[in-house]
């Protein structure tokens, strides 16, 4: 099922930090920027296949009663919920934000595990950035 219905989605982790320096006595631990010539960050992003389900979108406010006492969720969800598979949770864990169909997500709960003896599937709920 997670095959056939599965989309591509954008995980974006917290970007690289590059420093610089031409100065042999710079130590970047001790905030010594007289050293510092560039900072270069550069972004880490991966497609990985999720399964999208869109919780609000006839404008109700929509509440899962079981998410409160299992994956520490308040209230309204959010507006998406995805399923990841293992190959996807490896990196989706550490994400920060998540880009479906164009629009910026963040995380806001904790992983749900999905399977029999191991899980095989992870469910995480999401709300908009913005």
């Amino acid at each position: 099922m997670h095959d056939t219905f599965a989309r591509s989605i954008f995980a974006y982790k917290e970007s690289q930090k590059l420093i610089l320096s031409t100065d042999p006595n710079f130590n970047y631990l001790y905030n010594n920027v007289k050293g510092v010539s560039q900072i270069l960050r550069k972004s880490q992003f991966k497609a990985i296949k999720a399964r999208i389900q869109y919780m609000d979108r006839d404008n109700t406010t929509m509440y899962d009663n079981e998410a409160d006492a299992q994956i520490k969720a308040q209230g309204p969800v959010g507006e998406v919920r995805i399923k990841v598979d293992e190959e996807g949770n490896e990196y989706f864990k550490d994400a920060k934000r998540v880009e479906i169909d164009g629009r910026m997500f963040f995380k806001v709960s904790d992983v749900k595990k999905h399977g029999l003896f191991t899980p095989k599937y992870f469910t995480y709920y999401l709300k908009p950035a913005g």
